[in-house]
């Protein structure tokens, strides 16, 4: 636990060093600081965010012209990215499912009857490639390379998109969320899949967005679900809105048993299993549980 409130720490002293580079050299320049330092954005090259339609903390993570403050950036974004990436390639046994993706990236390898797993067609090439490459089951090397891409996205993510770099990347330490990814490997890529695919939403580049969708779709489905919510997200809301939802909320909560059947049908593996009894037992409560709901005791 000392360890990970270390690596917390420095990470964060790093990113609010950045900042705090940019603001004191918007103040010495004059410029009217913000928390991101956008005084020495480079409008002229087209490099800046608000060039892009994009509001942020500075350029990009490798522009084309890299000044003096753009270099100290990539240092400490270097420094941080190694940092994230480093200990998720070297943790062992750490996560909740670590041995149950072991565990899958085997049956992935094996190619037996049996290896019919809850993992998407890219995720399970980019292990069997892996594995191929390296001429067994190294799936150290699998954890590591999924865990660099997931930081990888997140920083650019965050780096990219925000108004406040160290603050987003505060939270996302502090809240747990980097901490997380080493429980879910697949959900998490997801995750900074979609984050990211928020700058295509942003530059109305809706035919990108739904590619860079497809794309992370294939390592984990359920961020498909950010292609109708994004979009919604965008369009100018009406009174009307808020009723139609209300009324589509209460369609799901009364067809439960109809949608559960469909999202079955994605991930078939989940029949029969923990997750399919315990919404029967929700639908269906025992009769003692149902003595006591109705208020008496035995």
């Amino acid at each position: 636990m000392v360890f990970y409130f270390l690596i917390t720490a420095v990470t964060i002293a790093l990113a609010g060093l950045m900042d705090a580079v940019w603001t004191r050299s918007g103040q010495e320049a004059g410029g009217v600081v913000r928390c991101a330092g956008q005084a020495a954005e480079s409008a002229a090259s087209g490099n800046g965010r608000r060039a892009r339609g994009i509001p942020s903390s500075g350029g990009g993570l490798f522009p084309a012209g890299v000044s003096r403050r753009r270099a100290f950036d990539i240092v400490c974004l270097a420094a941080i990215f190694l940092i994230l990436a480093g200990v998720s390639a070297l943790r062992l046994e750490v996560g909740n499912d670590y041995g149950k993706y072991v565990e899958n990236f085997h049956e992935i390898w094996a190619g037996t009857d049996q290896a019919y797993v809850v993992t998407e067609a890219g995720f399970n090439f980019v292990v069997w490639l892996i594995y191929t490459i390296s001429g067994y089951e190294n799936y150290l090397l699998v954890f590591a390379v999924f865990g660099a891409v997931t930081a990888f996205l997140f920083l650019k993510a965050l780096y990219e998109q925000s108004e406040c770099f160290w603050q987003s990347f505060a939270m996302f330490m502090l809240l747990g969320v980097y901490f997380r990814t080493f429980t879910t490997v697949r959900y998490y890529l997801a995750l900074a899949a979609a984050l990211y695919g928020i700058r295509f939403v942003l530059r109305r580049q809706y035919g990108c967005f739904v590619i860079w969708i497809g794309i992370a779709a294939l390592f984990h489905k359920s961020v498909l679900m950010v292609l109708p919510l994004y979009l919604l997200a965008v369009l100018p809301w009406k009174k009307w809105i808020a009723p139609a939802l209300t009324v589509i909320g209460g369609i799901g909560f009364v067809f439960q048993r109809p949608l559960l059947n469909l999202a079955l049908t994605w991930y078939p593996t989940y029949r029969d299993t923990g997750y399919r009894s315990e919404s029967e037992c929700v639908r269906n409560p025992p009769v003692r549980a149902r003595f006591y709901a109705g208020g008496s005791g035995w």
